[in-house]
């Protein structure tokens, strides 16, 4: 198989794949579907594809490549669905996971649902919601209800995580506006939602997919 590695993984053929697809390779072609003028399933050999943005197996398991491939998704824009050339929150995440070789559950409250580590943050204080963040690993998830989120670590005392997401609330002078943002961004959870809560007060759960000792 080769495994699409990047955002938009180009074939030459005016069609792409996106980050965690995979073609079946025959006789030294990866072979891309296709539907014939009856609506049959065919399909198109391909030249071996450029190894920058294929791979013939999954990525490495590690949360350093789980943060370098959220990191190629910056500033895409974000499209429910993922419509478009965009992406939601879960489909960021899917696809990201994916190209690792993990399959997760479409939907966000699926992804949380899942089996799995993980530890509610429900009736947690502040405190002790920075307690356990202080704790967990880059490459993680955080949950809220609806949204799902990566998270970077920690730095200058901000907890930071990587989403695509639609907007948050800002304090102005004028009053709370509300931003659009519409896109894959980097982001402290000291955000507020559109409720003027933020982010970090805001996290139903975290999740670990990575056991502990994947370090690097």
């Amino acid at each position: 198989h080769r495994l699409a590695v990047q955002p938009q993984s180009s074939l030459g053929t005016g069609a792409n794949l996106r980050m965690g697809a995979s073609l079946p390779v025959e006789n030294g072609k990866a072979l891309l579907p296709q539907r014939d003028n009856r609506g049959q399933l065919t399909t198109l050999p391909l030249a071996v594809l450029k190894s920058d943005t294929f791979a013939s197996a999954p990525l490495p398991y590690t949360r350093q490549t789980i943060i370098q491939q959220a990191l190629l998704y910056y500033n895409t824009p974000y499209g429910w669905g993922d419509s478009g050339d965009g992406v939601d929150c879960s489909g960021f995440v899917v696809r990201v996971f994916r190209s690792i070789g993990l399959s997760l559950p479409r939907n966000a409250d699926e992804q949380e649902a899942a089996p799995g580590w993980k530890r509610s943050l429900s009736g947690k204080t502040t405190a002790e919601r920075r307690q356990i963040l202080d704790a967990l690993p880059p490459g993680s998830l955080l949950h809220m209800d609806g949204h799902v989120m990566i998270y970077l670590g920690k730095s200058d005392g901000d907890y930071w995580i990587i989403h695509a997401y639609t907007g948050h609330l800002e304090t102005t002078t004028a009053g709370p506006v509300y931003r659009k943002t519409m896109r894959v961004a980097i982001s402290p959870l000291t955000l507020q939602r559109s409720n003027g809560v933020t982010f970090l007060d805001s996290l139903t759960s975290v999740r670990q997919w990575l056991p502990d000792d994947y370090s690097s």
